[in-house]
């Protein structure tokens, strides 16, 4: 309890004015973003997730969708995530481990059950080699591996196979733990997009799984069970990346930058919005726009140029972070606002975005109506055109969109000293706000300010 009260006593005096949620503290490194959620790795190597949890994909043992980030219990020392349509993946310690929808195999588990929590992937512990990365598709699920004596990368995937994703041939439908994809050696860079998987090995890309929509850029749009040559032309590639039915590529020394595929929505870059005519061999960006990392979102991209953030393609819900176009797709990189400078690194989901500053801070923005822009309050309509802040700590405890010290602080104080039923509520919520119980609000302060009873 004392701890709780110090931590009150802080609170109280910083509640003395009406101000917005404090933004979160930690230090992150690394975000993913799919359809409707994120995951970002922080400090050390812990693992915040936030956004739509219907599957569990959130990874907190709930399938209650979450606005702020929630912490995924039992990961730590995390070096790579993936986020996929509704399940996630994430390295840890050396071990895969994965959660959430579990239907097609996706989890690598052996069996099509789906979890809250995160559960081992089976059968990659190989002698002699280690997993570097890992990459998530919508059904399906990848490991970057290295030969520890040779430093040979390869791949395995396990999960849906309808398209030939998995990469080993198989005609299976499903394939419930890692097979070794086929005959992919020398690989430096791995990406899923949502049936189809690239990766670059000596500087060319190689796909496999889906290519009706000329995702793999050899100016044909066939599928493959198994990797082809893909990105005609393309030979210095040092990283590759997949949206649903596009791909970019690009050398992260020179800035030299290609896409190709879908471009219903203009996520090829190249200008053109056009539905029904893919693109199906590279587009070359050129001198003019040389960005270092590029990002896939489900159908569109963002990109680093120099430290300052663009985004194109899809824009129905702000997810070009672009003030001066807030709705209205473009064909064109468009600057983010408010990212010109100190950007490290970014992630791209369906509707939303977010990026990573050099020093460590985190802002997202676009649609939020499942809490996928990690910050209070979500919900339908609440679409935001520029980055702000990912909000770990939120004490707004009555949920009505603020903070005050007439309402929230009071409920804090009465939850800290075990107040219950119409003492802990009375005069101290408004009068739209949910009534929630002592239990409730100890247990949101623990999940959400990491403070413990």
């Amino acid at each position: 309890m004392s701890r709780y009260l110090s931590f009150l006593a802080a609170s109280v005096a910083s509640l003395s004015l009406l101000f917005a949620p404090a933004a979160q503290g930690e230090t992150y490194t690394q975000v993913a973003s799919s359809f409707n959620h994120s995951c970002a790795i922080y400090g050390s190597g812990g693992l915040h997730c936030w956004g739509l949890n219907a599957s569990g994909q959130l990874g907190d043992g709930t399938t209650t969708n979450s606005a702020i980030p929630v912490v995924v219990p039992g990961l730590t020392g995390v070096t790579s995530v993936s986020a996929g349509r509704v399940h996630t993946c994430a390295l840890a310690q050396g071990v895969v481990k994965c959660w959430g929808e579990g239907i097609e195999g996706q989890l690598g588990n052996g069996t099509t059950n789906s979890s809250p929590t995160p559960v081992p992937v089976v059968g990659l512990s190989i002698i002699g080699r280690e997993v570097v990365a890992v990459a998530v598709g919508a059904d399906f699920s990848c490991a970057q591996m290295r030969n520890l004596s040779s430093g040979d990368g390869s791949v395995r995937c396990w999960g849906g196979n309808s398209a030939g994703q998995v990469g080993s041939g198989s005609a299976s439908a499903q394939v419930l733990t890692p097979a070794t994809v086929s005959g992919l050696t020398g690989v430096t860079h791995l990406t899923a997009g949502s049936y189809f998987a690239c990766a670059v090995t000596g500087g060319t890309v190689r796909c496999w799984g889906s290519g009706v929509n000329g995702q793999f850029g050899n100016g044909g749009s066939v599928s493959s069970s198994v990797p082809v040559a893909a990105a005609t032309g393309v030979t210095t590639a040092t990283l590759v990346t997949a949206g649903g039915a596009h791909v970019c590529a690009a050398n992260g020394s020179t800035g030299d930058a290609w896409c190709w595929g879908d471009r219903t929505f203009g996520q090829v870059g190249d200008g053109v919005v056009a539905s029904g005519s893919p693109r199906t061999s590279p587009y070359y960006f050129g001198a003019s726009f040389r960005p270092t990392k590029i990002f896939a979102a489900n159908a569109g991209n963002c990109a680093v140029v120099s430290g300052q953030a663009f985004c194109w393609g899809l824009n129905n819900q702000g997810q070009l972070g672009n003030v001066g176009q807030p709705t209205g797709n473009s064909a064109l990189p468009l600057p983010v606002t408010g990212q010109s400078s100190g950007v490290a690194t970014m992630a791209a989901g369906l509707n939303h975005a977010c990026t990573i500053s050099t020093a460590g801070a985190m802002n997202c923005w676009g649609d939020n109506t499942l809490g996928q822009r990690g910050s209070a309050p979500f919900g339908t309509g609440t679409p935001v055109y520029s980055p702000i802040g990912v909000v770990k700590c939120s004490l707004d405890l009555d949920g009505d969109g603020q903070v005050l010290a007439t309402t929230d602080a009071v409920l804090m104080a009465r939850a800290a000293l075990g107040y219950s039923g119409a003492a802990l509520t009375a005069n101290a919520l408004s009068a739209a706000a949910p009534r929630r119980t002592s239990t409730d609000l100890l247990s949101y302060l623990s999940a959400s300010c990491g403070v413990a009873p």
